[in-house]
């Protein structure tokens, strides 16, 4: 899921009557958009945590939340995958007889634990009868993380603007 901001009509209208094109008001174009990728990196790992039950660590580690600001510095993409997450990081996978059962998760039937080599108990399941192949066994996150992406983004819009005049303020007063 990409995060786009759409800011044309009012970013015109906090640079009316300043010179868009010198070179401090570059710099905190730049700088305000850095400001804002970083902003929303931290409530989405803070919000997707907590919505969750996952630790912040599951969203970074998989590289499911990156930033990227483009070379210009006028723009900035937070990028979040939603795909599914390993039933192992919701929390210790406890093997029992019918299957798998991890603490607010239903039992899994038929699936067996394995210790992976980083150390962390994982989940699998058979796909047919033999042995081979087996199944990763992961929990949907998608639609508990999307009305959370969009409260967020409404709180970003409100939060470029007073970044952007804080920058501006500090580039042409300050610098």
């Amino acid at each position: 899921m990409n995060v786009y901001l759409e800011v044309d009509e009012a970013f015109d209208e906090l640079l009316k009557g300043l010179d868009e094109d010198s070179k401090a008001v570059q710099k905190a174009i730049r700088r305000a958009v850095r400001k804002l990728t970083q902003f929303l990196r931290r409530q989405l790992l803070q919000a997707l945590s907590q919505t969750t039950g996952l630790k912040q660590k599951a969203f970074k580690n998989n590289q499911r939340l990156f930033i990227e600001v483009a070379k210009d510095g006028k723009s900035g993409r937070v990028w979040l995958g939603l795909n599914p997450i390993g039933l192992h990081h919701f929390g210790n996978p406890k093997q029992v007889n019918a299957g798998v059962k991890v603490r607010g998760k239903p039992l899994r039937q038929g699936a067996f634990t394995i210790q992976s080599s980083h150390g962390n108990t994982v989940v699998f399941k058979r796909k047919g009868k033999a042995r081979f192949p087996i199944e990763y066994q992961t929990e949907a996150i998608d639609q508990l993380a999307t009305p959370v992406v969009e409260r967020i983004i409404k709180q970003a819009e409100e939060r470029f603007f007073t970044l952007l005049e804080q920058e501006l303020n500090y580039a042409l007063n300050h610098e």
